[in-house]
């Protein structure tokens, strides 16, 4: 029982503190020694009874237990120090793990600690809508120009969709021509009836700069003050954010086919004088749109 004690002891040692559990090893030497001296203590057990046969036999055997029981102290002995000299490598293999696994952790990321810039929701009053603003673009500062048609008992009504209507090349056009008023005539009608919300932007120099139209903005400038308006609309009272169609002529219609097949932004469309200029074949990994 004493053994079994010491044993679960160095095991508590090994798990705490590996320093600590060298003195095991003394008392197994200790075992041993006491082993030694009953096996001393035979032998003279031995001489004094000398006289009788019998005596002789039992100290033989008080012997032989002694030495027996001297065998297996040493023999537990060994266990216990071979418990005890593997800690130091149980440890060193949990210490090697340990520093392996943090070498192994990739950094904390800094990405997605600044919040994003909301959109913010338009103003807009029942019947036709004028609105100007200042787009920066990598050409410089221009104005830029829209009109946004909402049904008489705005926002009263359930959600609706949008119709963002391009007009034709206007590059020829007077000096003060409004070319996207043309929608507010055309789809007027349709707007007072509840039917969806006209939205009428008026292109850079009067035109879709796509290829080789006139105008100091991009294509990728054109299509990026889309996707603009469209995250400012989908935040505005009165509109369904989740279905807007596309309508152009000419020119405008091939900005209607461009931006639906390469960047996705219109649930459908519809074109007049309808061109797919060369290189604005529609993208396969876009969703479709009805046209």
């Amino acid at each position: 029982m004493t053994r079994a004690w010491r044993l679960i002891v160095s095991g508590l040692c090994v798990a705490t503190l590996s320093v600590g559990c060298g003195s095991e090893g003394d008392g197994a030497d200790g075992d041993a020694s006491g082993a030694a001296s009953l096996e001393g203590d035979a032998s003279s057990t031995g001489d004094v009874s000398g006289t009788a046969q019998d005596d002789e036999v039992t100290a033989a055997a008080i012997e032989g237990d002694g030495a027996s029981e001297s065998s297996d102290d040493d023999a537990e002995a060994v266990p216990e120090a071979d418990d005890t000299s593997e800690s130091p490598q149980d440890e060193s293999d949990a210490s090697a793990e340990v520093s392996h696994d943090a070498a192994e952790a990739p950094p904390e990321s800094d990405i997605g600690d600044e919040p994003e810039t909301e959109a913010e929701p338009f103003a807009f009053s029942p019947g036709v809508n004028v609105l100007t603003w200042e787009q920066t673009l990598a050409s410089g500062t221009v104005t830029r120009h829209m009109k946004v048609h909402v049904p008489p008992d705005y926002p009263d009504h359930g959600p609706l969709p949008t119709v963002l209507a391009f007009h034709g090349n206007a590059a020829q056009a007077p000096e003060g021509a409004e070319p996207e008023g043309q929608w507010v005539g055309q789809l007027g009608p349709m707007v007072d009836q509840g039917k969806f919300i006209g939205v009428y932007l008026r292109g850079i120099d009067g035109a879709w700069q796509l290829g080789p139209e006139a105008g100091d903005i991009t294509t990728d400038e054109v299509i990026e003050t889309l996707e603009y308006l469209q995250a400012r609309l989908e935040v505005t009272p009165g509109v369904d954010g989740e279905t807007s169609y596309c309508f152009g002529s000419s020119n405008g219609a091939a900005l209607c086919h461009y931006a639906a097949a390469t960047a996705g932004l219109f649930t459908g469309i519809g074109t007049e004088v309808s061109t797919l200029d060369e290189g604005g074949e529609p993208d396969p990994a876009l969703p479709n749109v009805s046209v």
